[in-house]
């Protein structure tokens, strides 16, 4: 049986996630997300105004405070299997104006950043690390897919 080194499996985990957020346009290939389409290219489209409004129960900006909040569960878990996030409100943001706008995708960039960081240092420290680091993909996937979608529900009026 082939087996794969430590070193693979870490660099595979960083590319989907980074699939999810940054992907360019001219990648050689993609595995889930259409190239161009990661959070940061996305959202760097959206007004404030357009985050703010509520698709459903939710809004663009309150599924990407909820993405940040993942992300920083996810890097704490990864690099010390704790975790010190409030989810007593899994969706802490609802309306933004420009600047809340703008620091709440700053503030993606930077969670982004840190559990990349924590994929690629403590991934395979363990199971509960490397849990934690597959579930913060798939997590950030599934919710780049919702405000793919909720966009696509906004742009249609």
């Amino acid at each position: 049986m082939n087996t794969l080194s430590a070193d693979v499996v870490v660099e595979q985990l960083l590319g989907i996630l980074r699939e999810a957020f940054e992907v360019p346009a001219d990648a050689p290939y993609t595995l889930f997300n259409d190239k161009g389409t990661g959070f940061f290219q996305v959202l760097g489209g959206v007004s404030a105004a357009d985050a703010s409004r509520p698709v459903g129960t939710n809004t663009v900006a309150g599924q990407t405070a909820h993405v940040v909040l993942g992300l920083k569960a996810a890097a704490q878990w990864i690099g010390t299997k704790t975790v010190d996030v409030d989810w007593s409100n899994p969706y802490p943001v609802a309306a933004v104006d420009e600047a809340a706008w703008t620091k709440l995708r700053a503030d993606l960039r930077a969670a982004y950043a840190d559990t990349a960081k924590a994929v690629a240092d403590k991934a395979t420290a363990g199971p509960e690390e490397f849990a934690g680091a597959v579930g913060a993909v798939a997590h950030a996937a599934y919710h780049l897919g919702q405000v793919r979608k909720m966009l696509a529900v906004l742009k249609a009026g």
